[in-house]
């Protein structure tokens, strides 16, 4: 009698032993060491994030489709809409932000409507730059996918009549042009203004740069290989997927989802680098802007995936989205730290340190076993 029990308790120490296991192996989950989360629960406002930047005082703010925030690396400060302050944001879902010039940023919302943020006073003026150029006839405006951090908001004419802007300031619209002999072609496939406020206007067989004052014009002629748009296009389809950044030493950057494009204008030459495909099945791209770091690397996302052009002339993968390459990129930033911000289909804010060597480590969940006396 005496056996069987003895038996019997074997038994249920060697039953007992085997589910700890099995739920302490269910309680571990592994983690990325050089990344971070922040969701709702971490003081996020809401889960997807549409826009990142950092501002000159290094804070990263984040807008949202349930408002804008600001992360000072302890926590989050979210505004909101308020219908009793005409002060406040315009809108709780914010498409899109974009930096600008002495610490503001402009805040995208649906239709027209935009809001300019400074910073550090927290102050908002409402943006009108949209409904007036809606306005100008025959216009492609250059507003999506272009990292233009200055006052004026330039647009292409239709049937290669040249270029203008709108200075946001003043709200004078400005031209430039074969008939007011400003330009050396009315040909121009993309355009960009630098922080300095020359205006770059690049063709398919050379590229137009204006002194600051938007005076004078210089052209200088190469074989870009940026496409020529067509005479009439419709405003909402060309520069879907085509965008331009300025880089240091008097370059250019362009993207088009198939190649970055490297002009350096002083030395006439274009250097083509094709983007590699994708290695998973169901990777989509949403995102088509190439961005620039504080080291004036430009990076980009292609279907689930982020690459830098690094200063030896590498595009070098930095992040790929492996597990879940069916989710989109919906936001993405580096900051001055090399820090990679980003955002994968209204999951939160995922926050990857770049200098960092990554390997995954197993996190144990806190487990209890039942006590038997």
């Amino acid at each position: 009698m005496g056996e069987f029990r003895l038996q019997g308790s074997l038994l249920l120490c060697l039953l007992l032993l085997n589910t700890a296991v099995a739920t302490a192996q269910k309680s571990q989950q592994y983690s990325h060491t050089h990344q971070q989360h922040f969701g709702v629960e971490e003081g996020l406002p809401q889960s997807y994030v549409t826009g990142i930047i950092q501002d000159k005082d290094g804070f990263i703010w984040i807008s949202t489709l349930d408002g804008f925030c600001r992360y000072d690396g302890r926590g989050f400060k979210i505004l909101r809409y308020r219908p009793d302050d005409s002060m406040s944001l315009a809108a709780n879902s914010i498409n899109n932000l974009e930096a600008r010039t002495n610490n503001l940023v402009t805040l995208y919302y649906d239709g027209l409507l935009m809001d300019d943020f400074d910073l550090r006073s927290f102050k908002i003026s409402r943006n009108t730059v949209l409904q007036k150029m809606r306005k100008i006839p025959n216009t492609l405006l250059q507003i999506r996918n272009i990292k233009n951090t200055s006052d004026n908001w330039p647009f292409i004419l239709a049937d290669y009549k040249g270029v203008g802007w709108v200075n946001s300031s003043t709200g004078k619209i400005l031209y430039a042009n074969r008939a007011n002999h400003l330009l050396h072609q009315d040909t121009v496939s993309v355009m960009i203004e630098s922080v300095e406020g020359k205006l770059y206007l690049v063709s398919e067989n050379g590229v137009q740069v204006s002194d600051t004052g938007k005076q004078k014009f210089e052209w200088v002629p190469f074989a870009t290989t940026i496409k020529k748009l067509p005479p009439y296009f419709d405003k909402n389809i060309p520069f879907e997927n085509v965008s331009i950044a300025c880089l240091p030493h008097n370059k250019l950057v362009v993207y088009d989802m198939f190649k970055i494009t490297v002009l350096d204008i002083s030395n006439k030459t274009s250097r083509v680098y094709p983007i590699p495909p994708p290695t998973t099945k169901g990777a989509v791209s949403t995102l088509r802007t190439v961005q620039v770091d504080a080291k004036g690397r430009p990076y980009i996302e292609n279907h689930g995936r982020v690459f830098r052009l690094n200063g030896q002339g590498e595009l070098k993968l930095l992040w790929e989205n492996a597990d879940n390459p069916g989710l989109r990129i919906s936001a993405l930033f580096i900051d001055r730290s090399d820090v990679l911000w980003l955002s994968v289909n209204a999951q939160g804010l995922l926050k990857i340190d770049l200098q960092v060597m990554p390997f995954n480590c197993l996190v144990t969940k806190p487990i209890s076993f039942p006590i038997f006396w």
